[in-house]
């Protein structure tokens, strides 16, 4: 019996131009999903424009292997069209290089492990698998810095770095922020506003935002009260916080980076009060951190 039987048994112009293309794409592309797994290609070649390391990957041709399992007939059909839509578009988006695809089939985790092993791999497309396959191929692929795109958001969660998925209706960017880094990616910053970014929790990663933009979002919240022992001690302080903004605009987590025992308590009673509008990405709500300073001067 094959395997899938035993366990069922068992900022310049150009990069403002890319960055408005993609953009575009994924607010008007009708029909992408379905899922076209053609479309699907296309978008993850496009993100791959914003990956630094990309010009290392192509310096001796791009080499992309295209995963399924034998017996696991979801996974066989995605892989298929995956592989000729690969074949088609890869020498269009990077022109001037050369790009091979190959098929990596197998009937076991361990077969397709070996039969990816010294094939010398840049990027490598996993179709829907068994989530004990997809943790045997991302091993690997992660040890051998193979950057690894799915073609489902559970293979992102399972630590492929890119897919593209569905969010009611629209096709977004999913990015595992960790395994895209252990996998030897470096995406811009412009991408990452663009992307729905995880961490390798497969939790929403908290986007950065600077204090004055996130001041603005407050809706809610008292001024941290001066410690009556801090006042008679006549001892000002400044404190530096780092907050983390849940998706809801309630503050998730506090995280003192400089403090003074005698302020702390005043300055987590009054951030608990505070309620910020929520901050989107793609159409979705997402965590934000930001750092803070809270000066307490007896003047």
């Amino acid at each position: 019996m094959d395997y899938f039987a035993q366990k069922e048994g068992r900022r310049n112009m150009k990069i403002r131009t890319i960055c408005a293309g993609v953009v575009l794409v994924l607010l008007w592309a009708p029909g992408v999903f379905g899922l076209s797994v053609e479309s699907q290609v296309d978008l993850l070649l496009n993100s791959l424009r914003f990956d630094r390391a990309m010009s290392a990957r192509l310096a001796d041709g791009l080499k992309i292997g295209v995963v399924s399992l034998n017996g696991y007939a979801q996974g066989q059909i995605v892989a298929a069209k995956a592989e000729q839509a690969f074949k088609t578009l890869a020498e269009k988006k990077f022109s001037g290089h050369k790009t091979q695809v190959v098929a990596i089939r197998g009937s076991s985790p361990e077969e397709l492990v070996q039969a990816m092993a010294g094939q010398g791999l840049d990027l490598l497309f996993v179709s829907p698998s068994p989530i004990e396959c997809l943790n045997h191929l991302l091993a690997a692929a992660t040890s051998d810095h193979v950057l690894v795109l799915a073609s489902d958001a559970q293979g992102v969660k399972a630590g492929a770095a890119l897919a593209i998925v569905d969010r009611a209706g629209r096709p977004r960017i999913l990015l595992n922020v960790d395994a895209a880094r252990m996998q030897g990616a470096n995406f811009k910053l412009s991408f990452l506003r663009m992307a729905e970014c995880i961490d390798s929790s497969g939790e929403l990663k908290a986007v950065y935002q600077h204090p004055t933009l996130v001041g603005k979002r407050k809706i809610a919240g008292d001024d941290p009260v001066y410690p009556k022992m801090a006042r008679l001690a006549k001892k000002e302080a400044t404190l530096v916080a780092k907050l983390i903004i849940a998706p809801d605009g309630g503050i998730r987590d506090v995280n003192f980076l400089k403090t003074d025992k005698l302020f702390e308590k005043a300055v987590r009673q009054a951030l608990s009060s505070w309620r910020f509008k929520p901050h989107h990405v793609a159409g979705r709500a997402v965590p934000t951190y930001t750092v803070m300073n809270f000066k307490f001067n007896l003047n």
